[in-house]
């Protein structure tokens, strides 16, 4: 079960913290820019699905694979084996840095959800246990996150 406490805890330290840096990214240590790629994400993903995911502009345009690994870094394995599969539905390279490819692609999906696509987006909009492993891996990190 997630723990929304912590989840919005650790959310506040790294976002504080993203202010400090003036949005840096690289300033930020390690484990605070896993967890706000996979914060980012994962809300984007929760609203959306992978429609709104890739038809997002992410800070400083990261590669799709940052967000596979950010992922993989904490325990959330059946986000990444649906968002690894979910690339392999565009036919170029580098979807993250063609937008327009992407746009034209998620507005050619059919409006009944009935692509496969469409059926795995709805599979990680309702799966809440990346939200679980972030949480835990705010937890294991605790003192980066500040975290009682």
């Amino acid at each position: 079960m997630t723990n929304f406490t912590i989840l919005d805890q650790a959310a506040n330290y790294v976002f504080s913290r993203l202010d400090e840096v003036d949005n840096h990214l690289d300033a930020l240590p390690h484990p605070v820019r896993t967890f706000l790629t996979v914060y980012l994400a994962q809300t984007v993903i929760e609203v959306g699905g992978l429609e709104y995911f890739f038809t997002s502009d992410f800070p400083e345009n990261p590669p799709y694979r940052q967000f596979i690994n950010a992922y993989r870094e904490i325990g959330a394995m059946g986000t990444v084996a649906a968002l690894e599969k979910s690339l392999s539905f565009f036919a170029f390279d580098s979807p993250e840095t063609q937008p327009d490819l992407r746009r034209e692609f998620i507005e050619s999906l059919p409006d009944d959800a009935s692509h496969a696509f469409s059926k795995l987006s709805n599979q990680l909009r309702e799966d809440e246990s990346a939200w679980d492993r972030l949480g835990e891996y705010a937890q294991q990190h605790k003192a980066v996150f500040r975290l009682p």
